[in-house]
């Protein structure tokens, strides 16, 4: 397999495992074309039995993803931005029940929304120098959602570090990140692609049946499955922050790079 969408996502297979490389300069910003590429590749994925993995990668060694893409939520009308985190949800959906063992290999930042991606892989490396991970919407005058706080809380050893991302907006670096149980391993950059695809391979060796059931068992004691209703409830909810003034102020101030000002009433 090569390359199906220039500039956006690179899909390649080595043996019998799927690698979807972001390719979106500068900073992998989700937008709805490399939704569509992503969501494309991971249905491919689960419909074709010669793939038992899946690897989600970055070339951009800075970052592995921004987040969903200000620029374009912005240029959208009103009533069609909620469609941007419609999309990031149902990412995470689809890619959290794939029957499949899947690896993120977090070369740089993972911030919000690529975060969230993250979160939905069965496993995730991080590179010792680069990686980073924020689930900061708390600085967007948003929330994360109750199924993803429930999942990253049940993820983590380490309380403090879930209070301090989800209520103060901290970026956590890898080794703080390993320590609080939020990844599964570092290693240096330069390594990281050939560990987390050896880890991969590792994975698409598991009896496929018995992998699917017991993931689905874990990610159910995790935090909870993205079944319609609970994705339906998702979605309704983020639409409606979407529409407070302080959400309003928080994501014009980011795309501005500047401090929100949230009034007080």
């Amino acid at each position: 397999m090569t390359a199906t969408n220039k500039d956006l996502l690179g899909v390649t297979r080595k043996d019998s495992i799927t690698i979807l490389t972001l390719e979106r300069q500068p900073s992998n910003n989700l937008n709805l074309a490399l939704f569509k590429a992503l969501r494309a590749a991971v249905t491919e994925c689960a419909a074709d039995k010669n793939c038992h993995a899946l690897l989600i990668t970055s070339s951009i060694p800075k970052y592995f993803s921004a987040g969903v893409d200000l620029e374009e939520y912005f240029s959208l009308p009103e009533g069609s931005r909620k469609e941007l985190f419609l999309n990031l949800f149902r990412l995470y959906q689809e890619l959290s029940m794939l029957p499949k063992p899947t690896v993120a290999a977090i070369g740089g930042y993972a911030l919000l929304g690529g975060w969230i991606v993250s979160m939905a892989c069965d496993f995730r490396f991080m590179a010792q120098e680069t990686g980073k991970l924020a689930l900061s919407e708390i600085r967007l005058g948003i929330s994360p959602t109750d199924i993803l706080i429930r999942t990253l809380a049940n993820m983590a050893g380490n309380q403090t570090v879930v209070k301090e991302m989800i209520l103060l907006g901290k970026t956590v670096r890898a080794e703080e990140a390993l320590q609080a149980g939020l990844i599964d391993g570092i290693f240096p950059q330069i390594k990281l692609f050939e560990e987390s695809l050896a880890y991969a391979k590792r994975l698409s060796e598991m009896a496929p049946t018995a992998y699917a059931s017991i993931k689905k068992s874990y990610r159910e004691r995790l935090g909870g499955c993205l079944d319609e209703k609970t994705f339906t409830k998702t979605v309704t909810d983020v639409a409606a922050m979407l529409e407070s003034a302080e959400a309003k102020e928080g994501l014009s101030a980011m795309r501005q790079k500047r401090r929100p000002v949230f009034k007080r009433t």
